[in-house]
């Protein structure tokens, strides 16, 4: 498990970073060292980078790595998302 925290704890994380810092979504949804707004934002920047990507792709623009990589990772993103924000609802419950 890779977590470089300084890094992960900087409001300016360039784009294409938050794999270099969180090999995982999962790994990011864990990570105790960041609240839970600093997670979703942090998805959300994930989330809009990898439709960035994709949508590039789609346009016959070169990417970095294979499509099904990156559809992948959004589908996953977009789960952890989904688990974050059921967990802040559940402690907001109790």
């Amino acid at each position: 498990m890779t977590l470089n925290t300084p890094l992960a704890d900087s409001e300016s994380l360039q784009k294409n970073q938050l794999e270099d810092v969180f090999e995982t979504p999962e790994i990011l949804i864990t990570a105790p060292q960041l609240s839970t707004v600093r997670k979703q934002e942090l998805l959300e920047q994930w989330r809009m980078d990898l439709e960035a990507k994709l949508r590039a792709s789609d346009e016959n623009m070169t990417t970095q790595e294979p499509d099904n990589k990156s559809s992948e990772l959004l589908r996953r993103v977009k789960i952890a998302q989904q688990n974050l924000d059921k967990h802040q609802r559940d402690e907001t419950d109790h």
